[in-house]
């Protein structure tokens, strides 16, 4: 985590939230969303953590899900459905959702990779949960950015992170037909080139006030944190898609 809380120096990020790949490659139950709560400890000002489960192991999964928010303080959920081998609408997660619901916490999930990972798919199960803030993360990637923007036109709880669509027509396209409220900027770091993905959000053809929303603004609200930008102009994704920062 000091490396990553470098990185976050480096390019200006002043808040981010940290997620496990570990954990979504490799089933290890508690282990990794002790990890993202000991990081959070150790950088309370820093470092917003979100919780992974997998939905196979059912009850246990939930009640995970319970732990990690009601005693570790984390503050959302993080799936890569294709890693973790369900598809993103399947039924073995609306146990967990309807917990999300009354938890009243945010999910994310990796798109753009099928056959599980599909932005309609997420959308799917994005419309049985309308009260719960689903992320695209990456928001379809190069080949499904245009079911991700149909997806998103009609499902007001559906939201686009930004990372690793290098596709410059998409996050037009994303401003334009979405809109900015309900767009946020992801880095994918530290695998991806932070610079980079915060030079795509700036160069937009949009304007200043939109650029706050992508950056912090909007998971700001999402998160219910407090809106000032002093207090949360940036953040970085600590281990995989997403993150918001001071434009």
């Amino acid at each position: 985590m000091e490396q990553v809380i470098g990185l976050m120096n480096e390019t200006g990020i002043n808040k981010a939230v940290a997620m496990t790949i570990q954990g979504l490659v490799v089933d290890l139950g508690e282990r990794t969303n002790d990890e993202i709560a000991e990081a959070v400890a150790k950088f309370p000002n820093r470092l917003i953590g979100f919780a992974t489960v997998n939905p196979w192991t059912g009850e246990e999964a939930v009640e995970e899900v319970k732990r990690a928010v009601t005693r570790l303080g984390l503050k959302g959920l993080k799936f890569h459905s294709w890693l973790q081998g369900f598809p993103a609408h399947s039924e073995i997660l609306y146990p967990i959702f309807d917990l999300a619901a009354k938890l009243k916490i945010p999910a994310t999930f990796h798109s753009g990779t099928p056959p599980y990972a599909q932005p309609l798919q997420i959308a799917d199960l994005a419309e049985h949960y309308p009260d719960v803030p689903i992320i695209l993360a990456h928001f379809g990637m190069a080949d499904l950015w245009v079911t991700a923007i149909k997806a998103a036109k009609r499902l007001d709880n559906l939201y686009l992170e930004t990372s690793g669509n290098v596709i410059a027509p998409a996050l037009e396209a994303a401003v334009r037909e979405v809109g900015a409220d309900r767009m946020i900027f992801g880095t994918d770091g530290p695998w991806g080139d932070i610079s980079l993905e915060i030079l795509k959000v700036r160069t937009l053809r949009t304007s200043d006030e939109d650029k706050e929303l992508i950056f912090w603004k909007n998971i700001a609200g999402i998160l219910n944190l407090k809106n000032d930008k002093n207090d949360l102009g940036g953040s970085f994704e600590a281990f995989d898609q997403w993150s918001f920062r001071q434009a």
